[in-house]
């Protein structure tokens, strides 16, 4: 288990990635959980004129990584 604390800067979008391993988290400030896919290409954004914080939990295995880019 990996647990990341990472936060997002207003109006941002994150690159695209891909995940090997299940995760799930939180936005702290909102309150709300978020999954994320598993072997799917997708980003994330803030679209928000504020910072968004979260805590991400990764349930993977030593030396496979949390995320993989995508961006060609």
């Amino acid at each position: 288990m990996t647990i990341l604390r990472a936060t997002i800067p207003p109006h941002a979008t994150l690159p695209r990635h891909t995940h090997a391993v299940v995760n799930a988290g939180v936005i702290l400030r909102a309150g709300e959980g978020i999954v994320e896919l598993v072997g799917t290409v997708h980003y994330g954004e803030n679209r928000g004129d504020g910072e968004t914080e979260m805590v991400m939990f990764y349930a993977g295995t030593e030396g496979v990584p949390l995320s993989e880019s995508a961006d060609l």
